[in-house]
């Protein structure tokens, strides 16, 4: 009798070990699923942002060259107002120049030389904001790259 014990004992312990294997074995598989899935988000994931990096990296590149071009523009329109400013502190053999003294002396001529640099400024505007330059103006900004009554004006792309 001792023996079924015995060999009874042993198939409800194997059985009871084969039953935990099979448990222990669908829990892993479950879990090898989600594993999957999981890594297949993070593959997506990771994709996702390397595409972003690299359009960051392209879109610095960009403002870098934008900033350059208006870093340029800035030093030209320093330069251009340095040299007005210099043209109005010229001295004369009477003293410092007087634009006042001057319009006094020869109102028609100073009205015509403010008149074509009022016009030159608001062309300058214009063009800055998008205006269609003309056949001369175009010529002029293909032949030098700028234009002349208009330095340091970044045309619009």
């Amino acid at each position: 009798m001792s023996n079924i014990w015995t060999f009874v004992s042993l198939f409800l312990f194997l059985s009871g070990l084969g039953a935990g294997v099979y448990f222990y074995y669908q829990d892993t598989q479950n879990r090898m699923q989600i594993m999957a899935s999981d890594i297949s988000t993070l593959k997506i994931a990771t994709d996702e942002q390397g595409k972003t990096i690299n359009q960051l990296i392209v879109d610095s590149e960009t403002m870098k060259v934008i900033a350059d071009k208006i870093d340029e523009a800035q030093k030209i329109s320093q330069k251009v107002v340095d040299d007005l400013a210099n043209t109005f502190r010229k001295m004369t053999l009477d003293g410092p120049r007087d634009i006042g003294n001057l319009a006094q002396a020869r109102p028609e001529s100073i009205e015509r030389i403010v008149n074509n640099g009022t016009d030159k400024v608001f062309r300058c505007v214009e063009i800055s904001t998008g205006s269609i330059l003309t056949e001369e103006e175009r010529k002029e900004y293909d032949e030098t790259g700028k234009l002349r009554d208009c330095p340091g004006t970044i045309l619009p792309e």
